[in-house]
Formats: C-alpha cells, structure tokens, sequence
C-alpha cells in the first residue's frame, strides 16, 4: 500500500543524485548566528587593520626620516631580531586574507549558503594553526621592542640624572603584555576550535543550501 509522504518545502529537487539537499527547517540556531555575526565583524576589523598595517610599513620610513631631520634620537626599529620584518609582512599578508575570507563567509554564512558555512569552517581550522603560530613570534617581538625602549631610557638617564628609573617599570609592563597575549592567543583558538565542532554538526549543516 502506497503512503503520502509530505512535503517538505525546504528540500530541493535535483538532477544529481550526488547534490546536496538541505533538510533542516532552515532557521540558524543562536549559536550558529553568532559565529556568523562574530567571523563577520573579525573580518572587517582584520581587514582594516591589514590596511592600516600596511600604509604604515610604507610610511615608517618616512617618519624615521623627518624624526632624524628634527634632531629627535630615537629609532624606529622595524627588524628587532633577524628575520622580523620579513615575517611581519608575510603575517601581515594571511592575516588581510584570512580576515577577507571572514568577512566573506560571514555574510554568505547569516543568508543560509553551504558556501558561507564551508569558507568559515576552513577559515576556523587555519586560524587555531596561525594563532598557534603567531604566538611566538609575538612574544619575541614584543620582548626585543621593549628591550629597545629600555635601552632609550637608560641613554636618556645617562644624559639627564633627573630623568626617572623606569627599567623596571617596563620590564613589568612586557611581562604583563606578554601573558595578556598568551590568555587571548589561547582564548581565540578554543574560540575558533569551538566554531569548527559546532559547524561540523550534521544537524547545522542540513540548514544550508
């Protein structure tokens, strides 16, 4: 005996038997929303940073250049351990199209498009692997710039008595930035471990066309 079977109106019919068909009741959960809305707003605050990252390469020069016109003696250091400059740029370049790709997956994500749910989820996995890796480098430019800021305080000291210690004012101040970065680097990479699960679930994947 022949049974009804209803309709579903989210379900699509295709000439492929291999297509995917989503199955859900297409409405996103909070949770799945979220991290739409939270890739989409790294993305654009990634992207302009990038920008913004990449004016000021191109202008640092010139400041050092109109700083040592003024008499100011200060260096702006863009190398400070060998091999830095290099791997800034190169950082600098993955994280403008890592956050490009946020951007773009987070709009295609919030209007339902298996694409939008892809792209984020590649983008989740590779952010773990580059927060991983940018934490090093991270610290040990951060310790060489403060190192360099010592440096200048202890020639401006030698040049004025009345000028203030602050060597350990500092070296408090590069501490406490350290283990700062080290608690968000290993916050964003739960972050990013916990959105690659939850897009990975069956049950968000059959929401998407």
């Amino acid at each position: 005996m022949n049974q009804d079977i209803p309709n579903n109106p989210y379900r699509f019919e295709s000439g492929n038997p291999n297509a995917y068909e989503p199955t859900g009741d297409g409405k996103l959960k909070p949770f799945t929303k979220a991290v739409f809305i939270i890739h989409l707003i790294f993305g654009i605050l990634g992207t302009i940073g990038a920008l913004f990252g990449a004016i000021s390469i191109v202008l640092l020069p010139k400041l050092q250049e109109m700083m040592n016109e003024a008499g100011v003696d200060e260096q702006i250091n863009l190398n400070p351990f060998p091999g830095a400059y290099v791997l800034m740029i190169a950082m600098m370049i993955i994280s403008g199209v890592l956050s490009i790709a946020m951007l773009w997956g987070g709009i295609s994500g919030l209007k339902k498009k298996l694409s939008g749910l892809s792209l984020i989820k590649g983008v989740s996995a590779v952010m773990i692997l580059y927060k991983l890796l940018e934490l090093p480098y991270n610290i040990v430019a951060q310790y060489y710039n403060f190192q360099a800021q010592k440096e200048n305080q202890l020639k401006q000291m030698a040049n004025n008595p009345n000028t203030p210690d602050m060597g350990a004012f500092l070296d408090v101040i590069l501490y406490v930035s350290i283990g700062f970065g080290v608690l968000i680097s290993i916050g964003l990479m739960i972050f990013y471990a916990l959105c690659y699960l939850h897009l990975n679930k069956a049950e968000v994947r059959a929401n998407f066309r």
